[in-house]
C-alpha cells in the first residue's frame, strides 16, 4: 500500500520507569508492516534502568534521549515532536511505552489515510472523539454509525489511540503544552491544531476493530462512576488542566459547567466513606483551585490530600 510513497516516518515514545514494558512496545512497533524509520525514546525516568537496558538493543533505528527529570507526557512529547520534526520527518507517531499499536497493519493503514487526505490533515488516528463545546464533554461515536464511515474527522485523539502528527504542524510553532505536565495535554495540542485550520482523521476499520479487541461495541458510559482511591490524583490533573484549557478556547459556558460537575463530585465523594470523602474533596478542589487561578506543572502527590 506504501511502498512507493516514500513518507519519512518516525516515532517517539514516552517511558518513566517501565523498561521491561518498554523493551515490549518497541518489539510491537518494529514488527508494524510499516514500520517507522526512527524510534526515539524520550526517557522521564530519574533512573539509569532504562538507559541501561537500551544499550543492550543493537538496532540504528533506536535513538535515546534523557530528558534529566520527569517532564510528564506533556513535556515529553513536546521534546519528541520538536526533535523529530526538526530531523525531517514528515509524521510522527506519539506514543507510550506500555500502548503499542493493536493491530500489526495499523501504521500502514494510517499513513495511507494521511497521504490520500494530504491538504491540511494534520493528524490521523485508530480512535477518536468530539467535544462538545457548550458542555465541555467528549462525545463517544455510536457504533452503527462508524460501520457506515470510511473515515470520520473527530476532535480529539487520545492517548494509546495510535496518535500520528504532521510535522508541518510543528513547523508552525503549534506543540503540546509542556506546563499542563500530565492529564488532556492531547486534547489541547488538538485543539489548537484545528484552530489552525488542520483536520484530525480516524480510520473506521481500524475503529471498529479497536473496540471489538476490548469489548465495546455495545459500550454505554456510565455517569457518576467512582474513581479507584490509587487514581484520584489524576483528577487533581484533569480538573485543573481542563479548566485551563475551555478558558483558552473561549468555551466560558464549557467552563462554568466544570466547575459545578466537579464542585458537585467533591461533595458526592463521601458517598463511600469519610476517608474516600476526604481524599476526592482534597484533590477536586485543588485542581479547581489551581486552574482558576492558573496554576500549571509538577505537582507531588504528597500535597493534593
Amino acid at each position: 500500500m506504501l511502498k512507493n510513497l516514500n513518507l519519512k516516518f518516525a516515532a517517539f515514545i514516552i517511558t518513566f520507569e517501565r523498561p521491561e514494558i518498554l523493551l515490549e512496545t518497541i518489539d510491537r512497533i518494529l514488527n508494524q508492516s510499516c514500520p517507522p524509520q526512527k524510534i526515539l525514546i524520550i526517557d522521564n525516568s530519574f533512573s539509569k534502568t532504562t538507559e541501561i537496558l537500551l544499550k543492550k538493543v543493537i538496532d540504528p533505528r533506536i535513538e535515546y534521549y534523557s530528558t534529566g527529570y520527569n517532564a510528564g507526557p506533556a513535556g515529553g512529547a513536546k521534546i519528541g515532536l520538536e526533535r523529530l520534526a526538526a530531523q525531517g520527518y514528515e509524521w510522527i507517531y506519539w506514543g507510550d511505552d506500555n500502548d503499542p499499536p493493536a493491530f500489526e497493519n495499523c501504521f500502514e493503514r494510517l499513513l495511507y489515510l494521511a497521504y490520500t487526505n494530504a491538504e491540511k490533515c494534520g493528524q490521523v488516528g485508530a480512535v477518536g472523539q468530539l467535544l462538545d463545546k457548550n458542555k465541555g464533554i467528549l462525545k463517544r461515536f455510536e457504533t452503527e454509525y462508524l460501520r457506515q464511515k470510511n473515515t470520520v474527522e473527530v476532535d480529539n485523539i487520545g492517548g494509546g489511540m495510535c496518535k500520528i502528527v504532521n510535522s508541518e504542524i510543528i513547523k508552525q510553532g503549534i506543540l503540546p503544552d509542556e506546563k499542563k505536565f500530565f492529564g488532556f495535554e492531547e486534547l489541547d495540542f488538538d485543539l489548537r491544531c484545528k484552530n489552525a485550520g488542520y483536520s484530525l482523521l480516524v480510520d473506521c476499520s481500524l475503529f471498529l476493530k479497536y473496540r471489538e479487541k476490548s469489548n465495546r461495541l455495545n459500550f454505554k458510559r456510565k455517569l457518576g462512576r467512582k474513581v479507584k482511591e490509587e487514581n484520584l490524583w489524576r483528577e487533581y490533573y484533569s480538573t485543573r488542566n481542563l479548566l485551563s484549557i475551555f478558558w483558552e478556547q473561549n468555551m466560558h459556558k464549557a467552563f462554568l459547567l466544570l466547575i459545578l460537575r466537579k464542585s458537585y463530585k467533591s461533595f458526592a465523594g463521601f458517598t463511600y466513606g469519610l476517608s474516600y470523602g476526604v481524599k476526592n474533596f482534597n484533590i477536586l478542589f485543588k485542581g479547581l483551585h489551581h486552574g482558576l487561578i492558573g496554576k500549571k506543572g509538577f505537582i507531588n502527590k504528597q500535597d493534593l490530600f
